[in-house]
């Protein structure tokens, strides 16, 4: 793979994400576009001020000829911001 683009959307709290999108560019230039709805979040801790959180996603492959489809499996994933504005979403 040659490129990660990721963005999220985030809960009314600003800072607890709801939906992951992630764009993986392989070498050829092709677009793989997945889409993590979280399912469930955990806060795992703090320290020195940033907030540690563990959520719980349910992927699909986002197929732009045909629509979405299940992924292969959910997975974790880990996120940690010092500050709400750190996670705002990426326009």
């Amino acid at each position: 793979m040659a490129e990660w683009r990721l963005r999220t959307e985030l809960a009314d709290d600003a800072v607890t994400q709801r939906v992951v999108h992630l764009d993986v560019v392989d070498k050829a230039g092709r677009i793989y576009p997945l889409r993590g709805d979280v399912m469930r979040v955990a806060d795992i801790g703090r320290a020195g001020g940033t907030m540690v959180n563990e959520g719980l996603a349910r992927w699909t492959y986002e197929d732009p000829t045909g629509g979405p489809r299940p992924a292969t499996a959910s997975a974790s994933t880990s996120t940690s911001s010092t500050t709400a504005e750190a996670c705002r979403p990426v326009e």
